[in-house]
This record gives structure tokens, sequence and C-alpha cells, in this order.
């Protein structure tokens, strides 16, 4: 008799906490406002109880759309214009969007990111950090938080007074300014070898100009002398000649 007792007990205590369980959850109240047709935001709370039921109606239709791109909840609804009302929705750790259609068309847009648990994804999402989940956001992820670890890593959330590692190049860095470095040898280089190049180039013209005006001067004197001797010859040969006499025959 005393066993039965104690099955009924358990039995009833296991019923109990059961129906506690179901009648309380974690559930999105969403304040709303329409505005001519136009979905407003008001307020959003993430409440803890029983849910609500929502007003069913045509029209409009609601979608809380996962980090994935899955649909985790869907129903229509229904709103008169230039009224506010309030939409309940099941809470999803892998929530991450609330959408809101007329028809077909988006008109309402809401990030519930922020009261999202996703860590445990392999993905840094835009929520998470170093600080919360480790295990999707590693040490120096660029996750708005400055972990301050020291991995050889820069974090670029960081500034180099905070993160000793950004003090110290990385070894990417070194190589990166190393290339850079050959790169603006090689440059200078090649610029060393073009002005050479012009130099001599310049040179060879100057030379080769003034190799031209000294062979013109030469062919001038030359010119000049030859004609300077001849003159003189002509004359001499003038002066030798006799006098022809008047009456000669």
């Amino acid at each position: 008799m005393k066993h039965k007792r104690l099955s009924y007990y358990a039995i009833t205590m296991i019923v109990l906490f059961s129906t506690m369980a179901s009648a309380s959850e974690r559930f999105f109240s969403l304040q709303l406002s329409n505005s001519n047709g136009a979905i407003l935001f008001r307020n959003i709370a993430l409440l803890e109880g029983k849910m609500p039921q929502n007003i069913a109606g045509d029209g409009y239709s609601l979608k809380v759309m996962s980090f994935y791109g899955a649909a985790l909840e869907e129903f229509s609804f229904s709103s008169s214009e230039n009224n506010e009302f309030v939409l309940y929705t099941p809470y999803y750790k892998e929530a991450k969007e609330i959408r809101i259609f007329k028809g077909k068309s988006l008109i309402f847009s809401y990030d519930i990111s922020a009261f999202s648990n996703v860590c445990g994804d392999n993905i840094c999402q835009g929520q998470e950090s170093y600080e919360d989940c480790k295990k999707d956001c590693p040490s120096g992820s660029k996750d708005d938080f400055c972990d301050r670890v020291r991995d050889n890593r820069c974090d670029p959330d960081c500034s180099p007074a905070l993160d000793a590692d950004c003090k110290v190049l990385p070894k990417e860095m070194e190589k990166e300014q190393e290339i850079n470095k050959k790169l603006a040898e090689g440059r200078e280089t090649i610029t060393k070898e073009i002005e050479t190049k012009e130099d001599g180039i310049k040179t060879g013209t100057y030379l080769s100009s003034s190799l031209l005006f000294g062979i013109i001067i030469l062919i001038l004197v030359v010119f000049f002398w030859t004609k300077y001797i001849l003159k003189h010859k002509i004359k001499a040969n003038i002066r030798g000649k006799p006098a022809h006499k008047k009456g000669h025959k």
C-alpha cells in the first residue's frame, strides 16, 4: 500500500512539473503600429511565462528567420491602419531576424540576433566575441572585442598600446616589408640605369656635335689656307714674267 502511495506521489509530481514546464516558455512581445499600411517598430521584449495567442487574420504574415536562412516560425495576422498592436512569437536561440510581409512584399524587418545564442556553430556571428564565445571567435578575431591575449596575432580591435602583439610585426608583415624593400631597391636600380643611359645619350650627342663642328672648322681652315696659297702663287707668277717691249716684232 505504501509503495502505491509513493508511486502516486511521484507520478503527480512529474505531471505537475511537466505542466509547469509547458506553461512556462520564453517568447518575444513585439509592439508595432500600422501607419497608413506601413508597419512601424515600437518596442520588443523577451518574456517568460505562457505566451498569449495571436489574433488570427489575413493580409499580413510574420516570419522568424534563423542565421542560416530557415523560417523558424510563421503565422498570418490582420491589422487595421492607424492602430497599435502586439504580436507574440516563441524564442529561438538561433533566431536572427523578424520579418513582416504584406502579401509577398517585405515591409518590415527587425534584427533580434542580440537575443540569440548560437555559440558553437563554428561561425563568429555579429553578436558574438572572444569574450562570450571562444568556440566561434578565436583570439585575435575581428569581433569588436580587444582580448589582449599573447598569441602573436595583432588583434584588429586593439590599439598597439593594449595588445602587446601589435608592437611586434608578425612574420607575414615582415615578409611583406622585405618584398616592398626589394621592389623599392629594384625601382631605384632601374631609375639609375635609365639616368645613366640618358646621360650617355646626352654625352654622345654633345661629342657628336663637337666633332661635327671641329670638322667644319678644319674644312674652312683648309679651304681658306689653300685659297691663300693659290693667291700668293698667282701673284708670284705674275711678277716673274718678262715685260713686253713696244715695237718688238
